[in-house]
């Protein structure tokens, strides 16, 4: 049997809903249990968002503000901690 939204082949059900599910359509996974992404928000809770597509610019922007910087811990003598710049 194929997956009805991406013609994938079947890997199994729901548990809570019983929609038949591939690999691109299983949100949440417990053991066993598999579970569509209707179920999973609902049990869950939250909803999930698409997150938007970065251009270049904006990963490069990324990139440098996760490079190390040149601070470092140090310890005081009464035993605080604190970043030297």
């Amino acid at each position: 049997m194929r997956c009805l939204t991406h013609k994938k082949e079947l890997i199994g059900n729901c548990t809570w809903c019983g929609k038949q599910l591939c690999l691109l359509c299983i949100a949440k996974k417990e053991g066993r249990k598999l579970y569509c992404e209707k179920c999973a928000t609902q049990l869950a809770g939250i909803q999930r968002i698409k997150m938007p597509r970065t251009t270049e610019t904006q990963q490069e922007t990324a990139e440098k503000q996760m490079e190390p910087t040149k601070q470092r811990p140090v310890m005081s003598k009464d035993g605080y901690i604190f970043i030297e710049q």
